[in-house]
């Protein structure tokens, strides 16, 4: 009966567990990607959103060498993730490891990793490649 009791609470305990082990890390900066197809570098935009462990949140946005920081909460909702920003929500859905808000008009505003950890990445996969390609020339030899 202890052993019965005992596996009762312990699946009661994973299932409580379950909808928080499937929700993503999401927390740290994201920077502004692709804004409808016109990357906002172009246009002399950037902004980045912060995710904050404790459910804050900011958003700094920066043209023409002038910044603005808005702040607020974000919070998971079923699986998209909401941001409130001066009590305006925005839902961001997570595709590809980018959070990606569908503005309209079939507009689709996409956030990304933070840029210095994006180039890390492509800079440890050319890496890879001229290793390999050098693999490859040292093979044939």
């Amino acid at each position: 009966m202890k052993k019965l009791v005992s596996l009762a609470l312990a699946l009661m305990m994973a299932c409580m567990l379950l909808p928080a082990m499937a929700e993503e890390d999401v927390t740290g900066d994201w920077d502004l990607g692709d804004y409808a197809g016109v990357n906002p570098a172009d246009l002399g935009l950037s902004m980045t959103m912060t995710l904050n462990a404790d459910g804050t949140a900011a958003a700094t946005l920066e043209m023409a060498g002038e910044g603005e920081t808005q702040e607020g909460t974000w919070e998971w909702s079923g699986e998209t993730v909401v941001v409130t920003l001066n009590d305006q929500a925005e839902e961001f859905t997570i595709v590809d490891g980018t959070l990606q808000a569908d503005l309209g008009g079939g507009a689709i505003g996409t956030l990304a990793r933070e840029a210095a950890e994006a180039a890390a990445d492509s800079l440890r996969v050319y890496r890879k490649s001229r290793n390999d390609v050098r693999l490859l020339d040292n093979l044939r030899r």
